[in-house]
């Protein structure tokens, strides 16, 4: 696809080809450089960490816990999302929470702030 740019009395045009959006693989490829993460590092999703607190939001092990979800040190049973509209839904039912990128480095899994 051509873009048209405008500009002076006479309109001059200029054309460039639109590159196409980029995949979720690229955009978690250019984080994993940006982050200076291995090239093997899994993208596990977003998660929730308690800004108070720094534990994850995990879901209920349990039948027997009161809540379905609580708080946990390890990222290790964190609550990942596969999407970045999914994770603002869940941070605003924790308004003490914030989101973060989570990836699994076979060994640790790093946490980085997603803003």
């Amino acid at each position: 696809m051509k873009q048209r740019y405008g500009g002076g009395k006479g309109g001059a045009e200029a054309t460039a080809e639109r590159s196409p959006q980029p995949s979720l693989t690229s955009s978690v490829d250019m984080l994993k450089r940006l982050l200076d993460l291995p090239p093997d590092a899994t993208f596990m999703g977003f998660g929730l960490e308690c800004r108070i607190s720094l534990r994850y939001l995990c879901r209920a092990l349990t039948p027997h816990e009161r809540a379905d979800n609580h708080w946990l040190d390890s990222p290790e049973t964190a609550v990942t999302f596969s999407n970045w509209t999914d994770a603002q839904n869940a941070e605003v039912s924790y308004p003490t929470s914030r989101l973060v990128l989570m990836f699994d480095l076979g060994d640790e899994i790093r946490v980085y702030p997603a803003r």
